[in-house]
């Protein structure tokens, strides 16, 4: 029997290429790194307007003896190591910072090209907008649940 991960679509490739985060990273004088720790474990699906992780499976009983009969599971936050990870991951992030691209336009704006899965590296030409993109990105990350950012 295939497993899920055996039969799930990997999705497109939406991250940024990362020679091209690093070469961004060395463009200006200020710069700002962030890894949000928990990304997966915290990233809560239940916040995003459509049901994206919700798949068919065989029916499992307590004994743990699948049965020939299907039935519908959705995992209710971002789950790691699964094929679709990485693209759920992204789609996930870019969906929930579209949502407050008004309060926080700088982070909104930088997290599609400076955002590595829960990797966030930047840099910026002064210091006042370093300390501005490190406020957006600290609530930005603390909007959609992914706490310890360091």
């Amino acid at each position: 029997m295939p497993t899920l991960n055996d039969t799930l679509e990997v999705g497109p490739n939406l991250l940024p290429e990362t020679v091209g985060c690093l070469l961004r990273f060395r463009m200006h004088e200020f710069a700002i790194t962030g890894n949000g720790q928990k990304a997966f474990v915290q990233l809560s699906l239940r916040k995003l307007d459509r049901d994206v992780t919700r798949f068919f499976w065989y029916k499992l009983l307590q004994n743990k003896t699948f049965l020939n009969e299907v039935t519908i599971y959705r995992f209710t936050h971002l789950p790691f190591g699964l094929a679709c990870s990485p693209f759920l991951q992204c789609t996930a992030t870019r969906e929930l910072t579209s949502k407050y691209m008004k309060e926080i336009s700088t982070a909104a704006l930088m997290q599609d090209k400076n955002l590595y899965m829960d990797d966030f590296v930047a840099s910026i030409e002064t210091k006042p907008q370093i300390i501005t993109l490190y406020r957006e990105i600290t609530d930005l990350m603390l909007s959609i649940k992914i706490p310890d950012l360091k």
